[in-house]
């Protein structure tokens, strides 16, 4: 998916039945959304282009605003099932908090070493700082996530080595 060439203007959620696309043009105005897909069975890499949309924005919606480096798709969904992240306690992949505070699970097949990140477009922090706003727990074959983000704006968190598994947080 990208919008107007660029692929950090919205949300893209996997869904059993298909997927979601929330998009969030920077300015007022006319855009072009463009959808690509590929063959999952199929070993090439390459997406091809199957429909787009002109789409006419009367208004922007400021508070969001997508760090350069955001990988659709996004939240659990069958991609995520698929590398051993099962169950999530929460489905939707935008979360809002009242006090900066939330958190969510996934029950796991099998030992995924897992690394959480928090990052955000509003503001510059350091690696250490990512990681120290994201607490891991293990118990029994549920992992859980604590997440306390610094100040009010707006955050990503992802995993890796696994794959980009993004969940994006409002206070």
């Amino acid at each position: 998916m990208s919008l107007n060439g660029k692929q950090n203007h919205g949300i893209l959620t996997l869904r059993p039945d298909g997927m979601k696309v929330d998009v969030y043009p920077p300015e007022v105005g006319t855009h072009t959304l463009s959808i690509y897909c590929k063959d999952p069975d199929s070993f090439q890499n390459m997406y091809e282009h199957v429909c787009e949309y002109e789409i006419q924005c009367k208004a922007v919606n400021k508070e969001m605003r997508f760090p350069e480096d955001l990988n659709n798709p996004v939240g659990p969904s069958w991609l995520s099932e698929q590398h051993g992240l099962r169950e999530p306690s929460q489905r939707e992949p935008v979360v809002r908090t009242n006090d900066g505070r939330c958190s969510f699970g996934f029950r796991v097949e099998k030992h995924l070493d897992l690394m959480a990140v928090l990052k955000t477009g509003e503001f510059r922090m350091t690696d250490d700082q990512q990681r120290r706003h994201v607490c891991q727990s293990r118990k029994g074959n549920r992992v859980e996530f604590q997440v306390q983000v610094p100040r009010p704006g707006l955050y990503h968190i992802w995993w890796w080595p696994v794959f980009p598994l993004y969940y994006t947080f409002f206070w």
